[in-house]
């Protein structure tokens, strides 16, 4: 489940374990202008089962059905918290969509990753 609350906060919540292949994970559909500041400094991702091994999962920005890379939660090898690459300050605008993409590389322990992007919300 995710949600996009009035806060400018976007909430993703992904149970089980994930496929290959950069499969979608999540996607977020958003409502209301939401911009992620470089770096998502007061932003959170854990999991509940660490990965095995090093775990990169691409932020996927969509707009008008294209979609764009702008950055990646990262796991490394028996850790539950994550890290953001995330190098310039998006802007989504409605209509647009935030995803979050399976690993390319499997990984058969991560599991149950949660993630609280903080942002900004304009109306």
């Amino acid at each position: 489940p995710t949600g996009n609350q009035n806060s400018g906060d976007i909430y993703i919540f992904m149970p089980g374990t994930y496929p290959t292949g950069a499969a979608v994970l999540a996607t977020d559909p958003i409502t209301r202008i939401t911009i992620l500041p470089t770096g998502l400094p007061a932003s959170v991702a854990n999991c509940l089962v660490a990965p095995t091994g090093i775990v990169s999962m691409p932020i996927v920005h969509v707009v008008g059905g294209t979609p764009t890379t702008v950055g990646s939660i990262n796991f490394a090898a028996g850790v539950k918290t994550g890290t953001f690459t995330f190098t310039s300050t998006v802007t989504f605008n409605p209509g647009d969509s935030l995803q979050i993409l399976a690993p390319a590389t499997p990984d058969g322990t991560l599991a149950g990753v949660a993630i609280t992007f903080w942002g900004t919300a304009t109306t």
